[in-house]
């Protein structure tokens, strides 16, 4: 009798210490799922005891408190880092629009046409770039830019421009880009909107086609007009092509892209292709 009494305390213990220990490992195993999940808070519950269980529940304790104090220390480097950026996007903007105000105060003293006329295609130039500098940074810090940017840049480039001369028909589609060549896409779009819109109707009224399609790797955009016909020597009007059509041969090679111009019947075609860049992210940039 006092041998079973034995035995059977002996197999109470070990069921009840083999029980104990399944139970810790369940907790363990949870709090490290939920760890996985997202959940930083997620501690062990299982008590930091001598033996093996207690000391791994120790660990991953101490392990999951320093990731949570890590993340909570990236977190407001990020909020500084997103405050600094909107201070200075807001700094750029006003600045942006002193340009544009220093412009016309000087563009008024003028009495020469030419220079009043070149003076008022740096002003285009110039809230251009503040517009696309608004859509890119509105209070936005992505690596990508929203896919809206183009279409919202084109409607506002169309009422910009626009005028019962000059219509504008805009088809674009969505597409996300990185910033610079976000840009570029854009100071393109108005320099090509603008030449025609200013050069291609000087007696009649016509329209002005913009299209934009999208793929994975490459950006195909097109500006059409139906106005007055380009000369016989292509080669050579580009080459001594204006201010605007030059930077816009400088922009494209930046991009890796190609521009030509083509004649489809009464239209007149620039038409700009270029590779999609590859974002590459950040050293140093939590993942």
């Amino acid at each position: 009798a006092p041998i079973t009494i034995i035995v059977l305390a002996l197999l109470a213990a070990a069921y009840a210490s083999e029980a104990l220990v399944t139970r810790w490992v369940r907790m363990l195993t949870g709090a490290a799922t939920r760890m996985a999940g997202g959940d930083l808070s997620a501690r062990s519950d299982v008590p930091h005891t001598q033996y093996e269980i207690g000391r791994l529940a120790a660990a991953f304790d101490s392990m999951a408190t320093l990731i949570q104090r890590e993340q909570q220390r990236l977190r407001r480097m990020i909020d500084k880092r997103q405050e600094l950026l909107r201070e200075l996007n807001h700094r750029v903007k006003n600045n942006l629009q002193l340009i544009v105000s220093l412009i016309s105060i000087q563009s008024q003293s003028l009495s020469d046409a030419s220079a009043k006329s070149i003076l008022s295609d740096l002003i285009s130039r110039v809230r251009a770039l503040s517009e696309i500098h608004s859509l890119l940074h509105g209070g936005r810090s992505e690596e990508l830019v929203p896919d809206h940017y183009a279409n919202s840049l084109a409607k506002y480039l169309s009422n910009f421009y626009g005028s019962d001369r000059c219509r504008l028909e805009i088809s674009v589609e969505a597409v996300q880009l990185p910033p610079d060549q976000a840009v570029s896409l854009g100071l393109i779009m108005n320099e090509l909107i603008a030449n025609a819109c200013k050069h291609a109707f000087p007696e009649q009224s016509g329209t002005v086609r913009v299209e934009l399609q999208a793929t994975d790797e490459q950006i195909n955009l097109s500006v059409a007009d139906n106005g007055v016909a380009w000369p016989e020597d292509l080669e050579n009007y580009l080459r001594g092509a204006s201010v605007g059509l030059r930077l816009v041969q400088s922009m494209a090679r930046q991009m890796n892209g190609t521009i030509h111009l083509q004649r489809e019947g009464e239209w007149k075609i620039f038409r700009l292709q270029f590779p999609v860049a590859k974002q590459e992210p950040s050293e140093g940039d939590p993942l």
